[in-house]
């Protein structure tokens, strides 16, 4: 349905076996010293889920609701909820705070 091209579902496929292997060791993955390995991955996991996210939003929420017909509604501004709440996740949980501060500025101009 266009939601996602083939570079994504490459990354999601990264981003499993990441996941399977922090499942299977989470103290390891959380407290280990290649954790800071994961952070490219973690921002490229938030950005496929803001693609999903925004795509669900534009093309299934907004024309179902009544409140936006007629209503020119900018794509590039719009985040949800989850997407929120994951960025403010990794600002609290960053332990660069040049990092965590730019996360917050780019969030903030949206």
């Amino acid at each position: 349905m266009g939601a996602i091209d083939d570079d994504d579902v490459s990354a999601m496929r990264k981003l499993r076996q990441i996941r399977n292997k922090a499942v299977h060791n989470l103290l390891g993955f959380v407290c280990g010293e290649d954790r800071s390995t994961y952070q490219e991955d973690l921002k490229t996991m938030v950005k496929l889920i803001e693609k999903l996210d925004r795509w669900w939003i534009m093309e299934v929420e907004t024309p179902c609701n009544a409140d936006y017909d007629g209503v020119d509604v900018d794509a590039s501004r719009v985040v949800s909820g989850r997407v929120s709440i994951l960025k403010g996740l990794i600002h609290l949980a960053s332990s660069n705070q040049e990092v965590s501060d730019f996360e917050l500025r780019k969030s903030a101009e949206r």
